[in-house]
């Protein structure tokens, strides 16, 4: 197998979870704003809910799977139909040069190709939708991994929707529902060749529906790209390090600090984390990090402007465990 960092082993997991049909067999169901029409904006809005920044008003947060309440799985349930519907009309959508759509790099592995799916410009979006075409005649889009759907894992900001089961498209959506990740939405996808491949095949981005919270609909001033999928590719890379044992939080480097310091969290399985800033009274005064995170190390840091110089407490918490440790912020007396 080849090596898959752990942040991309979110995505495979609710790939596989993305690609339920609504329960209750109604598309018109998925559409949330109400506009006769299933597309990012129905996404938005979805969205909207889970970071209950949304005041119900129109059903917005429809109980898809009929479970009693409104959460992730009704947007699982409602991915597919989505994901598959038509884009957002040219007349709604606005080009942006701050968003930008890439692919690569790119893997070889014998014949098939892993591909990189790359959105820039990412902090200002709430929603994502791309479609990428391929022959299916002589390829298909796969996931070599299988995990545990009720684990979950999230990236930072991120929750990945991909649907692979329409041959010759990639259907590909995400909604953003955290402020603390990087600007950019990355995914890999495994391409893999079913017969002699041509010198024309390609895997080419044919659609980008990208919206804001407010709704509105971006698209990239520059052309959507084309990858070629006979082109020569650098071997994919070999097995990657093992999961952590056990759960830890380094010191802070560096500490003292003055500007920006930075922790290590080791995750040994998939998890919830919480991840604060508290001052001496025991107060919270900063969200670090705050969500499920696949297992694996990752690197957190925390921007101290705006905040008063002295010791303040960093806490991680997960599944009940609690670890700390201490940091002085420094700053000038002037």
């Amino acid at each position: 197998m080849h090596r898959v960092a752990a942040r991309w082993l979110a995505f495979y997991t609710l790939a596989i979870v993305a690609v339920r049909l609504c329960i209750s067999g109604e598309p018109g169901t998925c559409d949330v704003n109400h506009d006769g029409r299933l597309d990012v904006r129905d996404l938005v809005r979805m969205a909207a809910c889970l970071r209950h920044d949304l005041v119900d008003t129109t059903r917005a947060c429809v109980d898809c799977d009929s479970s009693g309440v409104f959460d992730i799985n009704d947007i699982y349930c409602c991915a597919v139909n989505i994901l598959r519907g038509p884009p957002v009309p040219p007349d709604s959508v606005h080009q942006d040069g701050g968003v930008a759509v890439s692919l690569g790099p790119v893997w070889a592995s014998g014949d098939d190709r892993i591909v990189h799916v790359h959105v820039s410009g990412a902090n200002a979006l709430s929603a994502a939708m791309l479609r990428l075409d391929y022959p299916a005649d002589r390829w298909r889009a796969d996931i070599r991994i299988t995990l545990d759907a009720t684990t979950r894992p999230v990236d930072v900001d991120w929750y990945p929707l991909l649907d692979l089961q329409d041959p010759g498209h990639v259907h590909l959506g995400g909604i953003r529902l955290g402020d603390s990740g990087a600007n950019e939405f990355d995914v890999e996808i495994f391409m893999v060749s079913t017969a002699p491949a041509l010198p024309s095949d390609q895997l080419v981005v044919v659609g980008a529906d990208l919206a804001g919270r407010d709704g509105s609909v971006l698209t990239p001033r520059d052309p959507l790209p084309a990858l070629s999928l006979t082109a020569p590719a650098p071997p994919g890379p070999g097995p990657g390090p093992l999961p952590p044992t056990t759960l830890a939080l380094s010191a802070p480097r560096p500490n003292p600090f003055t500007t920006r310091t930075s922790f290590e969290v080791d995750l040994p399985n998939s998890a919830p984390i919480d991840l604060a800033v508290h001052d001496l009274a025991g107060r919270r005064v900063a969200t670090i990090a705050s969500g499920v995170y696949p297992a694996g190390r990752r690197v957190f840091d925390w921007d101290g402007a705006g905040m008063r110089g002295g010791i303040y407490y960093v806490r991680l918490r997960v599944n009940g465990q609690v670890l700390s440790t201490r940091v002085a912020l420094l700053k000038n007396a002037h």
